[in-house]
């Protein structure tokens, strides 16, 4: 009997939980408007847009019906773990499947073309089938062993995990970014259907900027942090369970003055994004090093002297080093709106985009928006699209100077401000914690 119940009111506990499934939309989705500039540009979009409310409704109802089920709870860790590596092989199943249906349905002079579309069809039917399958347990699995994580990591209260990690793999919506064109800024992102094809985002695109006069860019997202948090389908546990996190520590945020911060400026949708991608990484770090230890990502071993390194430089090109590359492209775009040659920017950032395309790096545009997006995300010293903003590796200081990563989710928490981090650091240094690793 105290086994029913507690199956009868866990769902209800999680519907507490849709407040803040729809709080952290209107955070991480869409946005407010923010001038006529962007309301312009968000009647070219109606019609498009992710419809929200739709899918929090549905993902909820699936999450009742787990939670209230936990069939989870019947297997042994062993066995879980073993679950979700079959989970992941069967993503490569089904991809390969997908592969198979459209080569048949594409492939010129085949013979029996209706015969092998139909096998090709019969097979992916019965491989998504068997991912839903395993999916209804995979991902509470991963769930619990992200709550797990969380918890060794000092994150737990009386045991508990608040908010409690949810996920659902999902397609996800794309993502519209706009910027103005004299200056990188993240004015507005606005979320659309996934359905959208290139062709469609092309036009999409240049009408929204024919109208607005802004920057535009639609760009597919990996996750977001809604609740229960989108993510991508993806066979790669690594990132997977990284994207789990990293979302996980949005919905946290979104109860803390930073989260509720997130679209006053630029400088605090970084503040956000960084801390997010740094947690993001030791968590799932963590969480493949205790469950899945054999996929750990182990750094390439430094064998070579420094003679010999530079005895291959010399007999071969350098390496197209993308990170390096998109700072020298961002710090040089930046030069040229600061002196107002908005064409000489738009024109140089093409030509660039060219170079990239050469090395393998075939990105369908480059322009204000691009680096609005990608700059936020500075979670790597180099600066990648961030350029020289100051913003990432203060952040990323912070975390050196603090204990743990605990302690530094809670203080970068409650700040409201780049000067808020600014004169907490200076604050550290001048009690001489700098540079604690």
């Amino acid at each position: 009997m105290l086994r029913k119940k507690r199956r009868l009111r866990f769902p209800w506990f999680l519907l507490g939980f849709l407040l803040l499934g729809l709080l952290s939309v209107g955070l991480y989705g869409s946005g407010v408007d923010t001038g006529d500039p962007v309301r312009r540009a968000r009647v070219q979009t109606s019609g498009e847009t992710f419809n929200f409310l739709s899918w929090e409704l549905q993902a909820f109802y699936k999450k009742m019906e787990t939670a209230a089920l936990k069939a989870e709870r019947f297997l042994d860790e062993k066995s879980q773990v073993e679950l979700v590596r079959a989970y992941a092989d069967q993503v490569n199943i089904v991809e390969a499947h997908s592969k198979e249906l459209r080569d048949a349905s594409s492939q010129p002079h085949l013979a029996d073309r209706e015969l092998a579309v139909a096998s090709a069809k019969n097979q992916l039917d019965e491989s998504r089938h068997k991912l839903e399958r395993l999916a209804y347990l995979a991902e509470p699995i991963l769930q619990n062993q992200t709550e797990s994580t969380l918890r060794k990591l000092g994150f737990g209260t009386l045991g508990q995990v608040f908010p409690p990690v949810l996920y659902h793999v999902s397609e996800l919506p794309l993502n519209l970014i706009l910027s103005p064109r004299h200056i990188i800024r993240s004015e507005e992102q606005i979320s659309l259907k996934a359905t959208l094809d290139s062709l469609e985002q092309d036009t999409l695109e240049k009408r929204v900027e024919s109208v607005s006069g802004l920057s535009a860019l639609i760009e597919p997202i990996g996750g977001m942090g809604a609740y229960p948090s989108m993510v991508m389908q993806t066979s790669d546990l690594n990132w997977l369970t990284e994207v789990i996190a990293h979302e996980w520590v949005h919905n946290w945020l979104t109860l803390r003055p930073l989260g509720i911060r997130y679209f006053d400026n630029g400088a605090l949708r970084t503040m956000n994004e960084t801390s997010a991608s740094l947690a993001g990484k030791e968590v799932g770090r963590a969480l493949i090093r205790r469950y899945y230890p054999d996929l750990q990502l182990w750094p390439a071993p430094q064998l070579e002297s420094y003679h010999l390194r530079n005895v291959e430089r010399i007999r071969q090109p350098a390496p197209f080093k993308f990170r390096l590359e998109m700072r020298e492209t961002r710090i040089n775009t930046d030069a040229l709106l600061a002196a107002g040659n908005i064409a000489a920017a738009e024109q140089y950032m093409e030509a660039r985009r060219a170079i990239f395309w050469e090395n393998g790096y075939h990105l369908r545009k480059l322009n204000q928006a691009y680096f609005a997006f990608y700059g936020a995300y500075d979670d790597e010293p180099g600066g990648g699209a961030a350029g020289h903003d100051p913003v990432g590796p203060a952040v990323r200081e912070l975390r050196m100077q603090s204990p743990s990563l605990q302690s530094f989710l809670r203080r970068i928490a409650r700040l409201t401000s780049y000067e808020d981090l600014q004169e907490l650091l200076a604050l550290e240094e001048e009690a001489g914690f700098g540079n604690i690793h």
